[in-house]
């Protein structure tokens, strides 16, 4: 991106290096291309030593070399790379950004089978979560009723939430939340 970001007679190298004191993240984008970079390597060497949080993608099967050898990387579509695929090493970072922004994209749902794959990929992650974003789960489910009303959700997912966590909410949503539970509670997934 050099090329791209940094104005003519700028030196390059400097405004690299500042670049690099900058981000606690490191997402490396590996191929056999950049390892033919000595300023690819070299990047990634300075992030290392800052003792950033790396999330390597590789799009060609590539492995982390050198200074992150050791650290496991995820193959990706490189036509269609995923939130999901930074997801793993995002927790790692920060895992309150990690659970809120599930819950954002939970809540942006407009399809039951939508809601439930998206309801899934927080359940990893919400042994983590503290009070406040399970009770914001609880909330953005009942208002969005693509959540509560999609099967797996009102039957499998968020019941148990309900039960630990429903006495946290406010009266009437949780008394909204609990009749459509209610409605499910026959039901076999």
């Amino acid at each position: 991106m050099a090329h791209v970001d940094i104005e003519v007679s700028q030196e390059w190298r400097l405004s690299i290096l500042q670049e690099l004191t900058i981000p606690d993240l490191f997402i490396q984008i590996l191929s056999a291309t950049p390892y033919d970079s000595i300023w690819c390597n070299k990047e990634s060497e300075i992030a290392a030593y800052r003792s950033v949080t790396f999330v390597p993608l590789s799009t060609d099967g590539s492995l982390p070399q050198v200074f992150i050898a050791y650290i496991q990387s995820t193959k990706i579509d490189s036509n269609a790379p995923k939130f999901t695929d930074l997801l793993s090493g995002l927790a790692k970072r920060d895992m309150k950004f990690v659970i809120d922004a599930l819950i954002s994209l939970i809540d942006t749902f407009k399809s039951f089978r939508g809601a439930e794959a998206n309801f899934e990929l927080i359940l990893p992650y919400i042994d983590k979560a503290v009070k406040e974003h399970i009770v914001e789960l609880l909330n953005v489910s009942t208002v969005n009723k693509q959540i509560c009303h999609a099967g797996l959700c009102a039957t499998k997912s968020l019941p148990p939430f309900f039960a630990t966590h429903g006495k946290f909410m406010k009266i009437e949503t949780c008394k909204d939340l609990a009749d459509v539970l209610k409605q499910y509670e026959n039901v076999v997934q």
